[in-house]
């Protein structure tokens, strides 16, 4: 069923730029639908059509529930029903976030009736959106107060809260760095899936399209010009949508090297990949190194608290040390593959990827944490829920993290398999709802009786009374997870790798550990993260194809 149709539809703007040329479409229930394009190809113009805010010049709009739009009270209630979230947040900086997500009740009200106070029920439906988006927390927090990914957040939970049957997103993460772009599309994806809610999203990003989308509308020149899922997306798509235009990439470092030319620096961010031979012939014996972290949050904070460590390791090695801060896993793989850097700091999972597609690279140093290099995933279910133990999955939600996560993915959807033949997705509805956090919330809540996350993590939430205890249940644990490796390229010369080594495995500064978040470094070798390749054979996942 399509829940909303466009035919002929075109717009000319009044200075005669033909925006968007004559272009019929259906947009399935329950797709998560993403515009692809360069800038000024037409995807803002026809995602604003879709709910009259730029008028179409030829053709027309219908609903699945009102039929062609031709006035503007069928107009009026199909924005009512439709949740519209901004590229630049479009909240009130003076207002709370609470006051900020009522405004999405104000559509259901007359004129007269929006100047008087909202019910205790449109309050408590504004406070369970923003809990949805994990910031209850911060309700009465001033919106300007909050940072970029926070108030994307606000404008989420402000569309949630007009209780929508469509989402419609003009390039929602563009003025958020790739991080937080990936994660605040991640909830907003999540949130529509486990609402069974349709959604047509405006990106710029490549990756992220490929990704989160069901499926793909490419625009160029007001013309779409492919229309089709993911796996489709070739190169050659690639080229037709961005029509010779340079295809946009992640910005992948941000480099916290003090002194040394500035341009030297810029010049080295704006370097494309290098050829393997070409970065096997600058490293062996090199006189700097590369180090890459990812930021769990706050990317300048993780730049602030490296400069120790960055000084530390330039003495220990006698060598010119740059600490780079990536924005995700995939442009850190790639990074290392075309020996953009020495020396990272990986995901368990994220590792096995990296050495599927860059085999020199070698593990040298795990994480400690609690006196163990491994840690588990936890499934929980809702206290009093459907859910007591893993059999009981069957036929319900349950909620996931981040899709490329070891810990609140992976290996629990690979234990419920193993341990009880149920398989996601044909036994169980997988829901991705981002953070370990918003797991733990999401199942507290009830919204999905189950899910699952790092143990560490839960934890951590219970003890900082994010979530509370007597509102869960432990259902099951995870074999041992490795943890988090340091890996470092395998044709440096043998002593400097030798060196390498002996300055993490002997690192005890906590200050210097706690870039890491662990009590200090044990040796580890390749072998150490098969069962992380078991994981992926029982899901039947190509480690080829992933991203």
């Amino acid at each position: 069923m399509a829940v909303l149709r466009l035919f002929d539809a075109g717009v000319t703007y009044p200075n005669g730029t033909v925006a968007l040329q004559s272009t019929s479409l259906e947009f399935a229930e329950g797709a998560f639908t993403i515009l692809l394009g360069p800038s000024g190809a037409g995807k803002s113009t026809l995602l604003r059509s879709l709910n009259g805010i730029v008028p179409l010049s030829t053709g027309q709009v219908a609903s699945a529930h009102l039929g062609v739009l031709r006035n503007a009270r069928q107009w009026r209630e199909h924005r009512r029903k439709t949740g519209m979230i901004f590229q630049q947040h479009q909240l009130i900086g003076r207002l709370t976030a609470l006051a900020n997500v009522l405004m999405g009740r104000l559509g259901h009200h007359s004129t007269l009736r929006s100047l008087f106070p909202l019910s205790a029920d449109e309050k408590r439906m504004a406070l369970e959106a923003l809990d949805r988006v994990g910031l209850l927390d911060y309700a009465l927090r001033r919106a300007d107060q909050l940072s970029g990914g926070q108030q994307q957040r606000v404008g989420i939970a402000r569309a949630l809260a007009q209780a929508p049957n469509l989402i419609l997103a003009d390039e929602p993460v563009a003025s958020l760095d790739p991080a937080t772009a990936e994660r605040v599309l991640a909830l907003l994806h999540g949130i529509c899936r486990q609402d069974g809610l349709s959604a047509i999203i405006s990106l710029h990003q490549v990756e992220l399209a490929r990704q989160f989308a069901d499926r793909i509308i490419g625009i160029n020149g007001g013309h779409v010009v492919f229309d089709g899922p993911p796996e489709r997306l070739g190169e050659d798509a690639i080229r037709r949508i961005y029509d010779g235009t340079p295809i946009p990439q992640k910005k992948s470092f941000c480099c916290i090297r003090t002194g040394g030319d500035p341009m030297k620096r810029r010049a080295f961010l704006a370097t494309p990949l290098l050829l393997p031979a070409l970065a096997q012939a600058q490293t062996r014996d090199t006189a700097r190194l590369r180090l890459a972290l990812l930021p769990d949050e706050n990317a300048s904070t993780i730049v602030q608290n490296a400069q120790p460590l960055r000084a530390h390791l330039s003495q220990s090695l006698g060598r010119d040390v740059q600490v780079l801060v990536t924005t995700d896993y995939s442009s850190m793989i790639e990074a290392m593959r075309f020996g953009r850097i020495e020396i990272a700091y990986f995901g368990p999972f994220s590792y096995v990827l990296a050495k599927s597609r860059a085999e020199g690279i070698e593990p040298f140093a795990v994480g400690v944490e609690r006196g163990s290099p491994t840690y588990r995933s936890i499934i929980i279910a809702t206290a009093g829920g459907p859910v007591q133990k893993l059999e009981d999955v069957r036929g319900h939600p349950v909620a996931f993290g981040d899709q490329a996560s070891t810990s609140s993915h992976l290996v629990p959807r690979a234990t419920i398999l193993r341990r009880t033949g149920l398989a996601g997705e044909r036994d169980f509805r997988v829901v991705h709802v981002g953070t370990h956090d918003a797991v733990a919330r999401t199942v507290e809540a009830g919204r999905a009786p189950a899910g699952a996350l790092s143990e560490p993590i839960f934890h951590s939430l219970l003890a900082r009374n994010i979530i509370r205890r007597d509102r869960l249940v432990d259902v099951a644990f995870s074999d041992p997870i490795p943890n988090y490796p340091m890996v470092m390229q395998g044709d440096l010369a043998p002593t400097l790798k030798q060196a390498i080594r002996d300055a993490f495995l002997n690192l005890n500064n906590p200050e210097l550990l706690r870039n890491f978040r662990v009590e200090g470094f044990a040796p580890t070798t390749d072998a150490a993260y098969d069962v992380l390749r078991e994981t992926a054979r029982i899901l039947n996942l190509d480690l080829s194809r992933m991203s």
